[in-house]
């Protein structure tokens, strides 16, 4: 995948100007970058392409989608059968919250005949992402900047445990960063801006 910060930017904070530990850096890089799309139910890049994700009708004939941007295709699984045979076409369906960026659920328009039945599985084909202003949001950048540097740095305390040498003294890594999860907070999917925790595991 592609990291959420430029290996330069992160040797510069680090103050690394040779090349020898590219490789381990962008290792640590691209594994926090994992890290945040996994912890956070979504990605922070628009997708290239079209991608083709799948969703069960809700109840109340809503389909709950995560950063939909543009629409390929979408066509419900009519008959159980999995071959989806019922396309809708753009009239049938709007994508809600309105004028947004990004959409978070399907709903049939009123004047439609179509229908979202309730448990049917629903294919949506199209392209997906949470970007602000076609960028990486600053926080998201900054998060995976802190854990890229806290992985990279564990060479230097393989047991977890660090060593303040001008004191003598030694102190256990936490297990929880309060910075990372206070920036990844309002990015966590279906969470309405709270992750349900203050801590993330790192």
């Amino acid at each position: 995948m592609t990291a959420y910060l430029d290996l330069a930017l992160l040797k510069d904070v680090l103050g690394i100007t040779e090349p020898g530990n590219d490789a381990h850096l962008e290792r640590a890089l691209e594994a926090a970058s994992e890290w945040i799309d996994n912890h956070c139910g979504r990605t922070f890049t628009l997708s290239s392409a079209p991608e083709t994700r799948y969703a069960y009708a809700a109840e109340d004939g809503s389909v709950d989608v995560v950063d939909l941007v543009t629409v390929s295709s979408i066509a419900v699984d009519s008959n159980g059968d999995r071959t989806y045979a019922t396309t809708l076409a753009a009239t049938d369906y709007e994508m809600l919250p309105l004028n947004a960026a990004r959409a978070n659920q399907l709903r049939i328009w009123p004047t439609s005949t179509r229908a979202f039945s309730a448990g049917r599985l629903v294919r949506i084909i199209g392209t997906f992402g949470y970007v602000e202003g076609g960028a990486t949001p600053a926080a998201v950048v900054q998060a995976c900047q802190i854990l890229a540097t806290r992985w990279f740095s564990r060479k230097d305390s393989p047991l977890g445990v660090l060593e303040a040498t001008n004191l003598g003294t030694f102190e256990r890594l936490s297990a929880a960063d309060p910075d990372v999860a206070a920036l990844l907070l309002p990015y966590v999917a279906g969470s309405a801006g709270s992750a349900g925790s203050n801590w993330v595991m790192v």
